[in-house]
C-alpha cells in the first residue's frame, strides 16, 4: 500500500480530514488557515508534493443566510471570492496548471 498525501484546505473543524485520516492509506497535511494565523494567500505548493486536495472554501459570502450575499462590493462576498480562488490556483498548481476537474479524486 502506498501512502498517499492529502494537502487539506480550509479544514473548519476537520471533519473531511477526518475521513481521510480514519484511513491507513492516507497522510493528512492541513494548510494555512486563518483560525491559526495562516495565509492562504501566501501558500504554494510544488506540483506533484500531493496525492489530492480536500477543501472546504469558507462560502458565506456565497451562503443564503448572508443578505448580502447579492452584493459584490461586501467584504463577505468579496473573501469568499478570493478564498475560492485561491483553492482553485493551488488545486491548478499542485496538478502542475492542469485543469481542477476532480480535484478530489485522491488516487489519480
Amino acid at each position: 500500500m502506498t501512502l498517499q498525501t492529502i494537502l487539506s484546505l480550509f479544514p473548519g473543524v476537520g471533519l473531511l480530514d477526518m475521513a481521510f485520516e480514519a484511513r491507513p492509506e492516507f497522510s493528512v497535511v492541513r494548510g494555512p488557515d486563518l483560525i491559526h494565523g495562516g495565509d492562504i494567500r501566501k501558500f504554494r505548493v510544488g506540483a506533484g508534493i500531493f496525492s489530492g486536495i480536500i477543501a472546504g472554501p469558507p462560502c458565506q459570502g456565497f451562503s443564503c443566510a448572508n443578505a448580502q450575499r447579492k452584493n459584490q462590493t461586501h467584504p463577505s462576498v468579496i473573501r469568499s471570492q478570493e478564498m475560492l480562488a485561491d483553492t482553485v490556483r493551488i488545486g491548478r498548481h499542485r496538478r502542475g496548471n492542469r485543469s481542477t476537474a476532480g480535484v478530489g479524486d485522491a488516487g489519480e
